[in-house]
């Protein structure tokens, strides 16, 4: 499955998402009116007096401990800072409606849905006015559905609303443009058939019936299936009792056959064994598979899937009337249990069906071999079924509260270590979140982590707040041949402002009360790919922090906020009241926020209180320290959220010690070869150095005593300096020329006799094209044809050391050369 986009307070909580008036005349009024600017505003007050400020200080330690307000604490309303906002009206952009897919069975909000279809309808650049108004659309579909009268079907929702856009006051051209790309734009969207979902507290069930109604639609297939083997089994004893002579009944028996059988013609057709006496064995396992499959097909026929349920909780989320693809069995305690009774009464007629088929396969195609098969089918048991054999039983579901599974999991635990495939929908209200102020014991709602344990479970938690990563684990969950678990997070049923139920079960996950999770064994081998908590944001951190513009003093700022476990219990109005909030004058330097409260050392924690960003009524940030019964409950929340980074290979220790390590190993590796290479330069430079010492010595005594030496001429090329200094090394004193010599063969270029040069300066200077200095600053010839012949002649003649050789000019063409190549041949 594809991941949905990592969702975070910043993305979701949009404000002005429909931008008003895009693509529509002057006069059509705003969908929506301005929003309030909430922007936090930062007051900096000068301190108060030291002995004051010490004085509060104790008393904020002692908050700390024991709950109780100091009396400078502010008594203003004040909620988190992040989710300030939206706790005051401010609408969220939350994903809803969602459409599901009748073809695909996938789920995506509507408005991914629009995109796809106009990108799909319509040439890049086309039909802007449309493309502007798609928010628009999306919130008139919102408004059908929420109007009592409309019929509850996608088909009507888009009509209505396509309706209702064609009325915008869009003149001329573009007017008639506009309405045509609205009509062929609803016929396209009218293509795809699905169901349009709000955000309720019947959300989640209604996804659950839908995924059951799909596989009700597969089980058919395998009902055909099952028809095709019995029908097989069945021709095979009408074919043998057309032909065995011992039979009462011939062929004229089948005379309502004969119009379409030509079994004369088939006789020939036909293997030996079927035209021939059949086994009495052969023919009482063939009809016992008969009557096997017939069986089978009644029951699979006849038999829903089957929630087991209480009736309280059927009552309360109308269960009968929304699980319509299911049959609901009333059980008042124990629903664990007695769906695992069902499920043991009920697994032999799948066994046995699983084996008929495979031996109607076998005898069909006269494959059965009585040595091989009969042992084996004697033998056959639950543990010869194979996953997609599993995938066949008609679902048993129970739902219960997360809280009741707790309190009594023997009956889950059944399920688990028989490795019973009954799905479990574990359900956890935004009512059963334990509070800090909580009078009753805390109880652990985590039936996912008691799932983990035993490895063999798929396993979700989570919420429809992620509607396609729901779904996409509803479907999982069905069809996987092994136990199943959804811990869902879920809106009390019946509240009437499910705006705020989402924003609290947002807030719940993002802080980490109830992050997301899931985890299915048949993903994959490799390391960590059967766990996934990739949907949580910023999964590798405690809490996710996110950034917010904020005004100062100086102006405008973006700061970074973390959303924690405190600040979903801050959304609770009555939980905010039991904060300190600290007057501006009184920060001090032993407050911390909680976010890095966990990261410091016990050590450094001594004295300090940590505390949360609020904002009052009007916007002010405040920081509001929090008592130690909450830091208690954060703390807890916040092991359950590092044990389940662990699981999924976030943050694991053992992965950071292995990183560490391997860290330390390259760098005392590359240390090591870096010394080495140090040391080898060194050595490199020192033999260099004297060398190059005793080259000099001998070029200061040459040019001192004006020794002119032949034998450093070059044969035929000039020789460039590194050649130079390889071949001053094997230099010997040249032997007195013979009286009858052959001439010397004058250089092509001109060439320095680099040992000789006294660095004047002058040919570096008058001729930089053709002559630069080399290391020792004594000068080369880096380039012949830099400058002209002339010049080169004339800078050799002038040079003190006479170690310029002019050689052939590189232009034949220059004027004057004639001339020139003579007074270059005392040069040379």
């Amino acid at each position: 499955m594809k991941r949905e986009k990592e969702i975070a307070f910043s993305d979701f909580f949009k404000e002005d998402f429909f931008n008003a008036g895009q693509g529509v005349a002057a006069e059509e009024p705003a969908v929506l009116t301005p929003l309030e600017d909430h922007t936090p505003v930062l007051v900096v007050k000068a301190a108060v007096d030291d002995a004051e400020l010490r004085a509060y200080r104790k008393a904020l330690r002692l908050f700390f401990v024991t709950g109780e307000q100091t009396a400078h604490c502010l008594k203003a309303k004040t909620a988190p800072v992040l989710l300030a906002p939206y706790l005051r009206g401010e609408m969220p952009d939350t994903g809803f409606p969602v459409f599901f897919s009748f073809e695909d069975h996938s789920a995506a909000p509507l408005r991914q849905v629009f995109q796809a279809v106009f990108e799909n309808a319509f040439p890049q650049g086309n039909a802007k006015i449309l493309a502007e108004n798609l928010p628009r659309l999306e919130l008139l579909v919102r408004q059908a559905m929420e109007t009592e009268k409309a019929k509850d079907n996608f088909e009507s929702f888009i009509e209505i609303a396509v309706s209702t856009l064609m009325q915008l006051d869009v003149h001329g051209e573009e007017g008639k443009a506009f309405r045509e790309h609205c009509v062929a734009f609803q016929a396209a969207l009218l293509k795809k058939h699905g169901l349009l979902l709000p955000f309720s507290a019947f959300t989640a069930f209604q996804l659950l019936n839908l995924q059951l109604q799909a596989f009700r639609g597969q089980n058919k297939a395998f009902i055909e299936t099952l028809k095709i083997r019995k029908a097989g089994l069945e021709e095979l004893l009408i074919l043998q009792k057309e032909y065995d002579p011992n039979s009462d009944q011939a062929s004229g028996g089948f005379d309502f056959a004969g119009g379409l059988i030509a079994f004369d013609k088939i006789e020939g057709m036909m293997p030996p064994s079927a035209s021939s006496h059949m086994p009495e064995p052969r023919r009482q396992r063939i009809s016992a598979a008969i009557e096997t499959l017939d069986k089978a097909l009644k029951f699979f026929a006849e038999t829903s899937p089957r929630v087991f349920v209480n009736s309280e909780t059927t009552s309360r989320f109308a269960l009968k009337k929304i699980l319509n693809e299911a049959s609901i069995m009333v059980c008042e305690q124990k629903a664990c249990t007695e769906a695992k009774a069902v499920y043991d009464k009920e697994l032999p007629l799948l066994v046995e069906t699983i084996a008929a088929a495979r031996i109607a396969e076998l005898e069909i195609h006269y494959q059965y071999d009585e040595d091989l098969h009969t042992p084996y089918f004697k033998s056959f048991g639950r543990r010869y079924l194979a996953e997609e054999d599993m995938k066949r039983f008609p679902p048993l579901l129970v739902v219960e509260t997360s809280r009741q599974l707790m309190h009594e999991p023997e009956g889950f635990l059944e399920l688990l270590s028989g490795d019973i495939p009954v799905k479990v929908l574990a359900l956890t209200l935004l009512s059963d979140l334990d509070y800090p102020d909580s009078t009753t014991p805390s109880l652990h709602l985590e039936p996912a982590a008691l799932a983990l344990s035993h490895r063999n479970a798929f396993i979700f938690q989570g919420a429809v707040d992620t509607p396609a990563w729901f779904n996409h684990a509803m479907r999982e969950g069905l069809l996987a041949p092994s136990p199943a678990l959804w811990n869902v997070l879920l809106p009390e049923p019946g509240n009437s402002n499910s705006t705020s139920d989402f924003i609290r079960i947002h807030a719940a996950i993002e802080s980490r009360y109830f992050p997301r999770l899931s985890y299915n064994i048949r993903a994959g081998a490799a390391f960590g790919s059967r766990f996934d908590i990739g949907v949580n944001p910023q999964p590798e951190m405690h809490f996710p922090s996110y950034a917010l513009d904020i005004q100062t003093r100086s102006g405008f700022e973006t700061a970074k906020y973390e959303l924690t476990v405190a600040d979903f219990f801050a959304m609770d109005s009555s939980m905010a009241a039991q904060l300190e909030v600290v007057p501006v004058d009184y920060r001090n330097e032993d407050l911390i926020s909680l976010a890095a409260y966990f990261y410091l050392s016990s050590d450094k924690l001594i004295g300090k209180a940590p505390f949360i960003w609020v904002v009052d009524e009007q916007h002010q940030l405040y920081q509001a320290a929090i008592p130690y019964s909450w830091l208690a409950r954060c703390e807890e929340r916040l092991d359950y959220w590092q044990f389940i980074q662990e699981l999924g290979g976030v943050n694991s220790y053992h992965v950071k010690r292995a990183i560490e390590k391997a860290r330390t190993e390259w760098d005392a590796q590359k240390a090591a070869e870096i010394a080495a290479l140090k040391a080898k330069t060194e050595a490199e430079i020192e033999t260099v150095r004297k060398e190059e010492a005793g080259r000099a010595m001998e070029r200061l005594v040459n040019v001192l005593l004006d020794i002119d030496n032949p034998a450093f001429a070059p044969a035929a090329q000039p020789a460039t300096p590194a050649q130079e200094t390889s071949s001053e090394a094997t230099i010997e004193k040249a032997a007195p020329e013979p009286a009858h010599a052959e001439e010397t063969v004058v250089s092509s270029e001109v060439w320095v006799e680099s040992f000789r040069c006294t660095s004047c300066n002058d040919c570096v200077d008058g001729l930089p094209g053709v002559f630069k200095y080399n290391s020792d600053k004594q000068a080369y010839a880096h380039n012949p044809k830099g400058g002209t012949y002339a010049k080169i002649v004339a800078l050799a003649e002038k040079c003190p050391a006479k170690c310029i050789h002019p050689g052939l000019p590189q232009n034949p063409a220059e004027p004057g050369v004639e001339e020139l190549v003579k007074r270059a041949e005392a040069l040379n």
